[in-house]
């Protein structure tokens, strides 16, 4: 009755005109004066989240069209053919300056507008992330963190657009003591100084000023054994610093390994590869 068309809402935001803008899967609902009514967007667009930054710019970032804002009256759209490194966008957040910060399905977009023109930088995998796909952002003093599908990064915000030096991020993985491991659509937050980020493994959380990841597992082999399937008791028979060819009885193998983690011990995960 009120002309509310979607199901899902992924995020809201009250724009200076004091209406409430919504992202949903059919696209972007305004709430004004107790109605509704739909943006005029690309047909059938995903909308993941929905920001103001400082200039008064409203953003919705979508799954498939890119991004769009609304500056002046006016909408604008932003996509692959613009430079975006992808038309598959999650997150959005805004660094000092009016830094844009968005987060792809290929890395991270920082946009900055100087003289009515559109400044931009792109950074991913190649250049230190831990995964392509971000999923989360928040800017904290002087870091941007980032929340991907294999681990957390920081940035520090001074290199962004600057001259000195290049965007070198800073892994925080399974592999370094990151337990989470992950992270899920826009859910970081900072409260009295604890950084807490949500993942598919629940809620983690950390002072962010004094997050040193540990140093790296040792893992050791201790043994390796066979099983053959030739008797009617077959055993485990040890082949450990062995060279041997396995006949076509052989119907196990066993590889047996150790680390010590008393801190984390769910870090310690193992993996065997066959070759040949």
């Amino acid at each position: 009755d009120q002309g509310f068309d979607a199901s899902i809402v992924h995020q809201f935001a009250i724009g200076k005109d004091a209406c409430m803008y919504l992202a949903t899967q059919t696209g972007v609902m305004r709430a004004c004066e107790g109605r509704f009514e739909k943006l005029v967007l690309a047909h059938d667009t995903y909308v993941i989240s929905v920001f103001e930054d400082g200039a008064g710019r409203l953003w919705f970032v979508t799954n498939g069209q890119g991004l769009y804002y609304i500056e002046g009256g006016v909408l604008f759209n932003i996509s692959e053919n613009e430079g975006l490194p992808s038309n598959w966008a999650y997150s959005i957040a805004e660094a000092p300056g009016n830094v844009v910060l968005v987060g792809t399905r290929q890395g991270v977009f920082a946009m900055k507008k100087e003289h009515n023109t559109w400044q931009t930088i792109h950074f991913n995998v190649k250049d230190g992330l831990s995964n392509n796909i971000v999923l989360s952002l928040l800017v904290d003093d002087e870091l941007l963190w980032i929340g991907t599908e294999r681990g957390l990064n920081s940035v520090a915000l001074t290199t962004l657009f600057s001259s000195s030096g290049p965007i070198t991020p800073v892994k925080y993985t399974h592999d370094n003591g990151y337990i989470a491991i992950d992270s899920t659509l826009n859910t970081a937050e900072k409260i009295n100084n604890t950084i807490y980020w949500g993942s598919s493994y629940g809620v983690a959380y950390f002072n962010a000023d004094d997050f040193v990841a540990p140093s790296d597992i040792a893992v050791n082999l201790l043994n390796v054994s066979v099983r053959q399937g030739n008797t009617p008791r077959p055993r485990f028979v040890s082949l450990y610093k062995q060279k041997t060819e396995l006949p076509a009885t052989t119907f196990q193998l066993r590889f047996q390994y150790s680390a010590q983690e008393w801190k984390n011990p769910e870090r310690i995960m193992y993996q065997t590869r066959l070759v040949g």
